[in-house]
């Protein structure tokens, strides 16, 4: 119980960490994103529902925290993501780094692509050169920094579930 509230503060933390350090850290047009990151490794380690429910509520902080001119695009993002992660997770080795760089560049790419297509669909804004310029140096760049972003992640589940643990042996 203790570590499912902690995982919710951790969260609504990711997305304010994101939005006020990180986009000051980018690199041109380029910005680092953890929030991504963090939904394609629930799609690794966590359960369906509960994964889907973590990513679910993610979307949803960052909807609201960003103000996406389209209402719930990162939920279904983030919700999509987080399952095809789950379904590739069956199919590769999430211990090698290379497979993880080319899956995670993949889904930013894939990201880009959805967050183009929607601009374009309902706010008639053609931002398909955005995945030139934006989409795939932002895959790239985190491609290569997610098997260290993945390795920070495990060490704060460990974390998290040793201390759950810890209550419930006091108990």
């Amino acid at each position: 119980m203790i570590s499912t509230v902690l995982l919710i503060v951790l969260l609504f933390l990711a997305v304010i960490l994101q939005i006020t350090i990180l986009d000051l850290s980018s690199i041109g047009l380029v910005s680092i994103e953890i929030t991504p990151l963090v939904v394609i490794y629930a799609g690794f380690r966590f359960s369906a529902i509960y994964g889907g429910v973590f990513s679910f509520l993610l979307g949803f902080f960052v909807d609201t925290i960003i103000g996406s001119p389209i209402a719930g695009l990162y939920t279904l993002i983030y919700v999509a993501l987080f399952y095809i992660s789950c379904l590739v997770s069956e199919k590769i080795n999430t211990n090698n780094m290379l497979s993880l760089s080319l899956f995670t560049g993949f889904c930013f790419l894939l990201q880009g692509a959805v967050i183009s297509f929607f601009y374009w669909l309902i706010l008639n804004q053609n931002t398909f050169n955005l995945i030139f310029t934006v989409f795939i140096p932002q895959g790239i760049l985190m491609g290569i920094l997610s098997p260290f972003l993945f390795y920070v992640f495990g060490r704060l589940e460990v974390l998290l579930y040793a201390q759950d643990r810890q209550t419930d042996r006091r108990l």
